[in-house]
């Protein structure tokens, strides 16, 4: 509707100019891409993404958004204990939780995330700059990994990382 030659959009015109979603796919293929650049850093081999792991990590973080507990046991349920269930022996898991649309302060910076680009590379360093996650990442043994990202309606991210020995 045009009112004294200004457009007016009324409710439910299907405009929507809030941020574009951000895709929990193009997140996880991200994250595995960086973690395979930092591995290789370290001329470590590439991981290479398991549908088992990637599947076991995705419910691991649709369990702790619905718990809303960032843990290896969320909802009385243990990422770590169903690493033997996927033929993930050895393996290891850890987790993560962040924000989209806001500022986020990483050891001495601060990064705006907007996008999945943005997104994965948060949650990589998360991990990179703990020294227990960073050395379960880069160790040698691992040949798969999975990954799985959940962001709710509050822009809360959740993100499980499994790697297994295969």
């Amino acid at each position: 509707m045009i009112v004294g030659g200004i457009a007016v959009l009324e409710s439910g015109t299907g405009y929507d100019f809030g941020p574009e979603p951000i895709s929990e796919e193009e997140v996880e293929d991200e994250m595995v891409q960086r973690i395979n650049s930092e591995r290789s850093k370290q001329y470590l081999n590439n991981l290479t993404e398991l549908q088992a792991a990637d599947e076991l990590a995705s419910r691991h973080t649709e369990v702790m958004n619905e718990s809303g507990e960032i843990s290896n046991i969320a909802g009385n349920w243990s990422i770590g204990n169903s690493l033997g269930s996927i033929g993930c022996e050895p393996g290891g898991e850890t987790v993560a939780k962040s924000y989209v649309f806001e500022s986020v302060e990483l050891e001495n910076e601060t990064i705006y995330v907007e996008d999945a680009s943005e997104t994965a590379e948060m949650l990589v360093k998360i991990w990179m700059n703990s020294e227990p996650n960073r050395d379960m990442i880069m160790n040698p043994r691992w040949g798969g990994v999975g990954v799985g990202v959940t962001i709710n309606e509050d822009d809360e991210v959740y993100a499980s990382l499994i790697v297994c020995g295969v």
